[in-house]
C-alpha cells in the first residue's frame, strides 16, 4: 500500500515535471519567435537609405523639391504624400515664381529681337530649374514605393559589413551647398560693384532680373525677388547634390556585396557551394533590379544635370577669352568656374562608381576553384558581364568613364575653337554673363 502511494507520487512528480518542462520550452520558443519577428520588423522598417540621404532630403524640403512628410524618420513606412498640404502649396508657389521669371526672360528674348548671349543664358537657367522642379514633383509621388524597395533589399544585407557612406554623403552635400552659396554671393557682389555710382543698385538689380519694367520698383519687391532668385539658384545646384548622394548610396551596396563575396567565397565547402552561389546570384539579381529602378526614376534629372553643366561650362569658357579688368572679376571667374567643375566632377565620379562596383565581383568569380565551380557561378558571371548597370540620361547616354573622357574632349575642342576664332566685340563684352545669376 505504502509502495503504491510512493509510486503514485513519483508518477505525479514526473508528469508535473514533464508538463513544466514542456511549458517552459513552449514559452521559450514563443519568446524566440516574437524576438525574431520584432527583429525582422525592425530590419524591414528601419531603412538605412532614409538615414543615408537624410541631409540632402532635408535640404530638398527647404527647397520645396520633395513635398512629402517623414523624410527624417528612419522608418520608410512613415513617409506620407498629400496633395492638400502646405508643402505642396509651397512647391507650387516656387514653380509659379520660376514660371514668371522664365516669362520675363522670354520677354527679353523677344525684346532683343533675336538670340543673344544674355537672353539665351536666362532662358536656359530658368527653364532648367523649372524642369528640375517638375521632375521632382513627379518623383515624389513614387518616392515611398521607391524607397521601400531599397529598404527591403538593405534589410537582406544587414549582416554585411557596414561603411561610412552616410558621412561621405553628408560631407559632399555640405561642400556642394556652401560652394553654391559662395559662388552666388560672389556673383551678386560683382554685379553690385559694377553698377556705376550714380545709379540705384537696387533698381539695376531688378532691371537685371527683367521685372522692373513690369512690376515697378519698391524695396519689398527687391527683397522678394532676391530671396526667390536665391532659392532658384539653390534648386539649380541641388540636382547635382541629389544625384551624387543617390549614386554613392547605390554604389555602396554593390561595394558591400563585392566585399562580402571576397571574404566568404573561399570558405564555402563543396557540399554547400551550390546553395551558397544561388543565394549570391539571387542577391545580385535583386541589386540589379534596384539599379534599374533607380535609373528609371532619376534618368530625367541625369539628362538635365549633364546638359546644363555642359552648357554653362562652355559659357564660362567663352567668358575666359574676355578681358578681366579687375581683381573681383578674376576672383569671380575662378570661383564660378571652379564651382561648376566641382559639381560636374562630383556627379560624374559618383555616377560612374555604380558601373565600376557593379563589375567589381568579376575577379572573385573568375578565381573560383574548379571544385566549387557550378552552373550558378556561370549564371552569375554571365549576368555581371552581360548587364550594363549605370545611370543614363533617358537612354541617350550612359554615365561611365568613357562618357567623362568624351565630355572632356568636347570641352577641350570647344576651347581650342574659341581661341582660334577669338574676335571679341563690344556687344559680346557688354553681354558677358555669369553662370550664377543666369537671370
Amino acid at each position: 500500500m505504502i509502495n503504491n502511494n510512493i509510486m503514485r507520487d513519483r508518477i505525479d512528480v514526473d508528469l508535473l515535471g514533464n508538463i513544466t518542462t514542456q511549458s517552459i520550452l513552449h514559452y521559450l520558443s514563443e519568446e524566440e519567435r516574437k524576438d525574431n519577428k520584432k527583429k525582422k520588423e525592425k530590419a524591414d522598417s528601419r531603412s538605412t537609405i532614409q538615414l543615408e540621404l537624410r541631409t540632402p532630403l532635408l535640404l530638398a524640403q527647404f527647397l520645396s523639391l520633395l513635398p512629402i512628410y517623414g523624410v527624417s524618420n528612419p522608418d520608410y513606412r512613415k513617409l506620407r504624400f498629400e496633395w492638400k498640404s502646405w508643402k505642396v502649396l509651397y512647391s507650387f508657389g516656387i514653380i509659379t515664381f520660376n514660371i514668371i521669371l522664365c516669362i520675363f526672360a522670354l520677354n527679353r528674348y523677344i525684346r532683343d529681337r533675336g538670340v543673344t548671349y544674355r537672353s539665351l543664358g536666362d532662358i536656359m537657367f530658368f527653364g532648367s530649374t523649372l524642369l528640375i522642379s517638375m521632375s521632382f514633383l513627379i518623383l515624389v509621388r513614387q518616392w515611398k514605393d521607391f524607397i521601400g524597395k531599397w529598404a527591403s533589399l538593405q534589410g537582406e544585407m544587414n549582416n554585411f559589413e557596414s561603411s561610412n557612406v552616410q558621412k561621405k554623403i553628408k560631407l559632399l552635400t555640405n561642400c556642394l551647398l556652401f560652394s553654391s552659396i559662395f559662388e552666388h554671393i560672389l556673383s551678386n557682389t560683382q554685379f553690385m560693384l559694377n553698377v556705376e555710382e550714380n545709379q540705384d543698385r537696387l533698381r539695376m538689380f531688378l532691371d537685371d532680373k527683367n521685372v522692373s519694367s513690369v512690376l515697378g520698383f519698391n524695396t519689398w519687391c527687391y527683397i522678394f525677388i532676391y530671396f526667390g532668385n536665391f532659392l532658384i539658384t539653390l534648386i539649380w545646384n541641388y540636382t547635382d547634390i541629389f544625384l551624387t548622394a543617390v549614386s554613392l548610396s547605390l554604389a555602396n551596396m554593390f561595394k558591400q556585396f563585392n566585399r562580402d563575396l571576397r571574404m566568404t567565397a573561399a570558405m564555402v565547402s563543396h557540399d554547400n557551394a551550390l546553395s551558397y552561389w544561388r543565394r549570391k546570384r539571387e542577391l545580385y539579381n535583386s541589386l540589379s533590379l534596384l539599379a534599374k529602378t533607380v535609373e528609371e526614376k532619376i534618368s530625367r534629372l541625369v539628362l538635365i544635370s549633364f546638359s546644363v553643366n555642359l552648357y554653362f561650362i562652355c559659357i564660362q569658357l567663352l567668358n575666359s577669352i574676355q578681358p578681366l579688368t579687375s581683381f573681383l572679376q578674376v576672383a569671380y571667374f575662378c570661383g564660378s568656374f571652379g564651382h561648376i567643375l566641382f559639381r560636374t566632377c562630383s556627379v560624374c565620379f559618383a555616377a560612374t562608381s555604380i558601373y565600376e562596383h557593379s563589375k567589381g565581383s568579376l575577379p572573385t568569380l573568375y578565381s573560383v576553384s574548379s571544385e566549387q565551380f557550378n552552373s550558378e557561378v556561370q549564371r552569375l558571371i554571365d549576368q555581371v558581364t552581360g548587364e550594363t548597370l549605370a545611370l543614363t540620361g533617358c537612354k541617350f547616354f550612359t554615365v561611365t568613364r568613357t562618357l567623362m573622357l568624351t565630355i572632356a574632349g568636347t570641352i577641350v575642342t570647344y576651347e581650342v575653337v574659341l581661341v582660334q576664332f577669338n574676335n571679341p566685340t563690344d556687344d559680346s563684352g557688354s553681354d558677358a554673363h555669369n553662370s550664377s545669376r543666369r537671370a
